[in-house]
């Protein structure tokens, strides 16, 4: 029980520091919710037009403040995605 709950927080802090990583409100989103995302991404091809429209109508926001287009929609999960697996291979180095 005790072993849990400290890989718990362990993974709490670097889920919060992962988030302040990013330079918008779209990338900490993505972070907080990387594997949704990613599991959506499994079944098929992200229709990135419609993911960038229902992110902007949620408010969330690209670098500069911006409303998400499909590119920059798709370059924030690809920079989200490369500092998880950058985190996660620097966690496996100290293991």
């Amino acid at each position: 029980m005790r072993d849990d709950l400290q890989k718990r927080f362990a993974e709490e802090i670097e889920r919060q520091m992962e988030a302040r990583r990013h330079d918008s409100s779209l990338g900490a989103w993505m972070a907080d919710h990387h594997d949704q995302v990613e599991a959506l991404l499994r079944k098929g091809t992200m229709n990135w037009n419609s993911a960038a429209a229902a992110f902007g109508l949620k408010g969330l926001r690209v670098a500069g403040g911006q409303i998400p287009d499909a590119s920059a929609a798709e370059e924030t999960w690809k920079r989200t995605n490369a500092l998880r697996r950058e985190r996660a291979g620097k966690v496996r180095k100290r293991l």
